[in-house]
């Protein structure tokens, strides 16, 4: 998120409060890594919602462009790539490729869906996340963002941003 296409990715839209606000951290403490705060917020984020703590330790390294680019084999250094497997053109996984047309109608759902299930499983999975991994970030990443906006559809919430642990177990 540090590299402009990331920050104008249109899947990145909103972060740009966030990113301003860790960096005030960043200009006080410059011996921190970019991926040590970010990471550390992620971790205040969790337990201010009621989760776990986690422990954190310092040790994360920033790559420069540069490094980014060498090391994830991307034009923009993005680890997620550089938006061919996206309809929009983001980086990051589209949410729905379409259903394999190759593929029985009455044939199982993970073989109808396997165009989204793999783009978004080979995504993380260049991350170094295995499945339960990622299933977990994305459904907890849903939870917060959905639960942080309050329409209608999502009345049944009460308790938005707070972490239910009930999902965990489902996962685990």
């Amino acid at each position: 998120m540090r590299f402009k296409t990331e920050q104008n990715d249109p899947e990145n839209a909103g972060l740009g409060k966030a990113r301003a606000r860790l960096e005030v951290i960043k200009e006080k403490h410059p011996y921190l890594s970019y991926a040590d705060i970010w990471s550390l917020a992620g971790y205040v984020a969790i337990e201010e919602s009621g989760g776990p703590a986690i422990p954190f330790a310092l040790g994360r390294q920033d790559y420069s462009e540069e490094e980014a680019v060498a090391n994830t084999k991307t034009t923009s250094g993005c680890p997620f790539g550089d938006g061919a497997f996206n309809p929009g053109g983001s980086r990051l996984p589209a949410a729905d490729l379409g259903r394999d047309t190759t593929v029985a109608e009455d044939a199982p759902m993970h073989e109808k869906e396997a165009p989204t299930i793999n783009a978004v499983r080979g995504t993380f999975e260049r991350l170094g996340m295995d499945d339960q991994e990622t299933v977990a970030l994305i459904v907890l990443g849903y939870r917060d963002n959905s639960d942080s906006l309050p329409t209608p559809t999502r009345a049944h919430r009460h308790r938005p941003l707070c972490l239910d642990h009930s999902v965990l177990t489902t996962l685990s």
